[in-house]
Parts: C-alpha cells; sequence; structure tokens
C-alpha cells in the first residue's frame, strides 16, 4: 500500500528555489575552476607569439594595420566612402588590398625581390605576416615603400 504525500505549493517553490541555487553555485565554481586552468597552463596561448624587431611607429602600425586589413589602402578606404574606386594604380584591374601589394603589385617588384632574397622562402601573405622571418622581411618592405602608411596613401591618392 502506497501512501501518497501531498505537497504544499510553500514546499514545491521552497525545492525550486533550493535547486537554483545549487545549480548557480555549481556554475560558478565550474566557471571558477576553469578560469583557475585556463590562466595556470598555455591554454590561453593558442598562436605562436612572435616578436616584431624594433622599428619606427610609423612602420609596425602600417604592418599591423596590413595584418589586420584596416590600412591605407584603397580596398579598404572605397568600404568607407573614402575614394571612389577600389582598384590599384599599378593595372588598374586589380584591387588594392594587403596581397596584392605584397605580392604582385608591379610598383613594387624592386622591394618584392629585395624580400624575395632575404628569406628565401615562397612568398605569401600568411609567410609575410605570421613567421618572424616574414614580418622581418615585411617590416623591411614598409620601410622601404612606405607602403600603407598615412604619408604614402596621402602621396598617392591622386593616382
Amino acid at each position: 500500500m502506497r501512501i501518497y504525500m501531498r505537497q504544499s505549493r510553500f514546499q514545491k517553490n521552497l525545492d525550486m528555489a533550493s535547486y537554483l541555487l545549487i545549480v548557480f553555485a555549481l556554475n560558478a565554481l565550474a566557471l571558477t575552476t576553469w578560469d583557475t586552468i585556463a590562466y595556470n597552463t598555455a591554454l590561453t596561448l593558442t598562436r605562436k607569439q612572435i616578436a616584431t624587431p624594433p622599428t619606427s611607429r610609423e612602420a609596425s602600425s602600417a604592418f599591423y594595420q596590413l595584418k589586420l586589413g584596416h590600412c591605407y589602402l584603397r580596398d579598404f578606404l572605397f568600404k568607407r566612402g573614402k575614394v571612389d574606386s577600389k582598384v590599384c594604380p599599378c593595372n588598374y584591374r586589380a584591387t588594392q588590398d594587403p596581397a596584392h601589394i605584397l605580392l604582385s603589385c608591379t610598383l613594387y617588384k624592386e622591394a618584392r625581390k629585395k624580400m624575395q632574397e632575404t628569406t628565401k622562402d615562397p612568398l605569401s601573405l600568411a609567410f609575410l605576416l605570421d613567421t618572424t622571418v616574414g614580418v622581418q622581411a615585411t617590416i623591411a618592405f614598409i620601410k622601404e615603400t612606405r607602403a600603407a602608411t598615412q604619408a604614402w596613401y596621402k602621396g598617392n591618392l591622386d593616382n
């Protein structure tokens, strides 16, 4: 024979409140445990840290802007309504973006040749922006050509 006990409405609410308090406490404990693990181990470093060589502010700013794609190139400025066209003045067909400037623009053929000689590796955007040797070569390229800097943009706006 079973005896059914009827819970009062107050007791049900109390049980639900206790349950929610336990759930919140467990979530808080899990988060603090995860934060402790993440900060005390190398889990927070998902990529290899590459230090940029000491250089001028103009060159390092241009490098990071190239890497992010937010730089003084026509592709980015066209999206912001600052220029009328996003094509490069080198041939009026190619979009002037970081890949074009670093890898194929005919205006910088000689500087690119020097960059190729110093690296001895095939040039690619990933190599130039994400490896130590590539970063050094890219910064040397920026220093030589002043490409993607504000002064370069203001000087080449009429092209």
